[in-house]
């Protein structure tokens, strides 16, 4: 079974052994739990409202357009590092809050309302021509967050893990792009 939870929450299923394998944002520096790295993904800007021009540079953002992750998402607090940690700057001009819980339902709500996000790159793979018109990358240094595997300490699957390692390494290496040296590792954790 395959399901979609928060950081959070799937740190606590790994500990209490409800679940085998979890898929985050490395590293979460926890004793009880082994991390298995599985590759890095730059961070693209999409402004709905705007059509891209050229690279953005990450202290240009223009903070009240952007919308979050729900707390608990490791996306939410690598947003707020990157616009150095102060979640006031991030306040929307407008009078309500949005909690997205996944990367998909963030999008089609930004999309709807001409709004601003921080994207992982393979989440924008599937975009129609028309939505990549929205996407800009980083000038230098590019964000980007490193995935991995987290198993607790004591997962005896060894074949599994390596498995599903190897699988997901060959699928997703072909299509990442390569890191400029002085990318700037967002950090899943406050």
């Amino acid at each position: 079974m395959v399901k979609e939870e928060t950081t959070e929450t799937i740190l606590k299923k790994l500990k209490s052994r409800e679940i085998d394998i979890g898929i985050v944002s490395v590293p979460l520096l926890d004793k009880d739990l082994l991390e298995i790295k599985l590759y890095d993904e730059p961070f693209l800007f999409y402004d709905s409202g705007y059509l891209s021009k050229s690279k953005v540079s990450i202290n240009k953002i223009k903070t009240e357009r952007i919308l979050l992750m729900e707390e608990g998402h490791c996306m939410r607090t690598q947003m707020l590092e990157l616009c150095n940690n102060q979640p006031q700057k991030i306040k929307s001009k407008f009078n309500f809050e949005y909690k997205a819980g996944s990367i998909d339902g963030l999008i089609q709500f930004v999309k709807a309302n001409k709004f601003a996000t921080l994207l992982p790159y393979l989440s924008t793979l599937r975009f129609s021509n028309e939505e990549k018109e929205h996407l800009s990358s980083f000038t230098s240094p590019t964000p980007y967050r490193t995935i991995g595997l987290i198993v607790h300490r004591y997962f005896v699957k060894k074949k599994v893990l390596d498995s599903l390692h190897s699988e997901i390494v060959e699928k997703v290496s072909s299509v990442l792009p390569t890191l400029d040296p002085d990318a700037l590792m967002l950090h899943p954790l406050e």
